[in-house]
């Protein structure tokens, strides 16, 4: 299996399981976690309560996203996510 290296928007590695936050098909911005590192994009699903029609994964440019710190995402899923 062929592993791929990708950067965010900063210049910051990242990797399966990073959080990051996006520009979402449906909905503006949105915070997912990297299920895939793809040769070219990257797949990231959504975290949150969202209505089944809006939980979808994406595959995104590595360089549309930023990687955010796991502190900002416990406050973001206490909050309510919506």
């Amino acid at each position: 299996m062929k592993t791929y290296q990708h950067f965010d928007y900063l210049g910051r590695e990242v990797a399966v399981n990073d959080v990051v936050a996006f520009s979402a098909y449906v909905g503006g911005l949105a915070i997912g976690r990297v299920d895939k590192l793809n040769r070219v994009r990257i797949k990231v699903s959504r975290l949150g309560n969202f209505p089944d029609w809006a939980r979808i994964e994406e595959n995104i440019p590595s360089n549309e996203t930023v990687k955010i710190d796991s502190k900002d995402v416990e406050f973001y899923l206490l909050k309510g996510a919506k």
